[in-house]
C-alpha cells in the first residue's frame, strides 16, 4: 500500500528530526 510507505517515511523523518534536535552540537 502506498499509504504505508508514506507513513513510514513520515515517521522516519520525524524520528531523525527529533534525534538531530536532541543531540547538542559541539561549539
Amino acid at each position: 500500500m502506498k499509504l504505508l510507505s508514506v507513513l513510514a517515511s513520515l515517521i522516519a523523518a520525524i524520528l531523525t528530526g527529533n534525534a538531530a534536535e536532541s543531540t547538542p552540537t559541539p561549539p
